[in-house]
């Protein structure tokens, strides 16, 4: 899975907040241009898994009163950061991948089919500690390799604000989940 970091870029233009100024943008749709409060601007950059390559970020301010305006160009490399699923750093899309985490074919899309969990979105952490993964009915649950043995484990529940306990049962191979808040299993 590639991940990539959020970035902000400051703009310089005197008077933002005037209801002079009209600014116009030729932006990607992971690139957006904010009016603070404060009266300073901000471009906010958040690439997407397919958005790798140089682009040219394009920002008019102009002045509705005397029509003179000031069009500056951002160039932006957009680079991804392999995350470490996988003992080589990266996953593959549409096929099974094996790791710390499990056995799991990844979409483009950040969903996965889990082998253990079932279909799941899963966000690496940007350190490569951990992982968020959103189960329906469980919804965000955080795990990292210390404390999840590719097929079961703690997660940390942030709907339940405390942690869970995953696993499959043997004998009829139903999914589980040990709710330490309420002290009992429940079938996921």
């Amino acid at each position: 899975m590639k991940l990539y970091e959020r970035k902000v870029v400051p703009v310089d233009v005197l008077n933002v907040k005037s209801r002079d100024i009209h600014f116009s943008t030729d932006f990607p749709d992971w690139a957006s241009l904010i009016i603070n409060d404060d009266t300073s601007a901000e471009i906010v950059i958040y690439p997407t898994d397919s958005t790798t390559g140089l682009y040219t970020l394009k920002l008019l301010a102009k002045s509705k009163i005397s029509g003179l305006f000031d069009l500056e160009e951002l160039r932006v490399q957009v680079n991804s950061k392999n995350v470490g699923f996988t003992s080589e750093g990266d996953v593959s899309y549409n096929q099974w991948n094996n790791s710390w985490l499990g056995t799991f074919l990844l979409k483009e899309t950040g969903w996965c089919y889990h082998a253990d969990l079932g279909w799941c979105y899963l966000q690496a952490n940007a350190d490569e500690s951990g992982a968020w993964i959103w189960l329906k009915g469980w919804e965000w649950l955080w795990t990292e390799p210390s404390i999840w043995n590719g097929s079961e484990g703690y997660m940390y529940s942030t709907n339940l604000r405390d942690w869970i306990y995953f696993r499959k049962d043997s004998a009829d191979n139903s999914r589980q989940i040990y709710n330490f808040s309420q002290k009992k299993w429940v079938k996921y």
